[in-house]
């Protein structure tokens, strides 16, 4: 997924995995490595990956490293509890 703010010139770059296993660092680099070839010059580029069985360890340091929001769907959970309980 892509999502773009043209007046504040920001993307949000994320993809979405739904598989049995952990998404892995080799996840998160392929998405980093694919969405370099949108054009992002003086874009602010954020990233974000999705998964419902989690991140193993390699791609929680990885995202840690190139700062990547990683979302389960407990996450989420709480970030739409938040939203409505006001």
């Amino acid at each position: 997924m892509v999502a773009a703010n043209k007046h504040l010139k920001k993307l949000l770059i994320g993809e979405a995995k739904s598989g049995k296993d952990s998404v892995s660092r080799a996840i998160l680099i392929d998405l980093i490595k694919r969405s370099q070839r949108m054009p992002q010059e003086s874009w602010q580029v954020q990233y974000a990956l999705f998964s419902i069985e989690g991140f193993n360890q390699a791609a929680v340091e990885t995202a840690e490293e190139f700062d990547v929001q990683l979302v389960t769907p407990q996450e989420m959970e709480k970030a739409f509890t938040k939203l409505y309980e006001h």
